[in-house]
């Protein structure tokens, strides 16, 4: 498979979680996979967007990369709490992110209007949960680098020959290697 079939195969069914994807599919579409939700967030940071507004984007726009992963790592015979778990590091990373970029806009309006006992205890709350949320999100930013590493690593795999828990390999695969695998010569 070439850049322009991947390209137009994965944009074209980005739901499309079933099957398997073949290294070539993955390797062509991951640059295009990476920069749409990169454009995303940075387009809804340009807007000024809502951080929910914003994630939602980014999620919309990540989904075909989402969904040839996961084809790719069924390909692979990869078990599928591999590719969980680096993505829920992901979007717990997001999240978060998000979260503390609005809950640190609020406490700076609250500082403003807030004087007296109440500033110094909104103060108190906020040296508690500012570097808490700072800590949850390098340990959100590290899980997901470690596995998501693991996960990438599985990529580089060749296909499993023939049919595999997950199904049969991509059709021109198939009629490529036969029902089992690569014939002898």
């Amino acid at each position: 498979m070439g850049p322009r079939e991947a390209i137009v195969t994965c944009l074209s069914s980005p739901l499309r979680f079933s099957g398997r994807a073949e290294r070539s599919e993955y390797w062509w579409f991951l640059p295009v996979g990476l920069t749409l939700p990169a454009a995303a967030l940075l387009l809804g940071a340009s807007l000024h967007l809502e951080a929910a507004l914003r994630l939602a984007l980014f999620a919309i726009a990540g989904l075909p990369l989402f969904a040839v992963t996961i084809r790719r790592a069924k390909d692979t015979g990869t078990a599928m709490d591999r590719v969980a778990y680096p993505t829920a590091c992901l979007v717990a990373l997001i999240a978060m992110v998000c979260v503390y970029e609005t809950y640190t806009a609020w406490l700076g309006s609250a500082f403003q209007t807030i004087d007296g006992p109440a500033g110094f205890g909104l103060m108190l709350i906020a040296a508690i949960s500012v570097p808490t949320l700072v800590v949850a999100i390098l340990a959100a930013l590290i899980h997901g680098l470690i596995f998501g590493t693991m996960l990438f690593s599985r990529m580089i795999l060749p296909s499993d020959p023939g049919t595999n828990r997950y199904g049969p390999p991509p059709p021109h695969i198939l009629s490529r290697n036969g029902p089992t695998g690569p014939q002898p010569e």
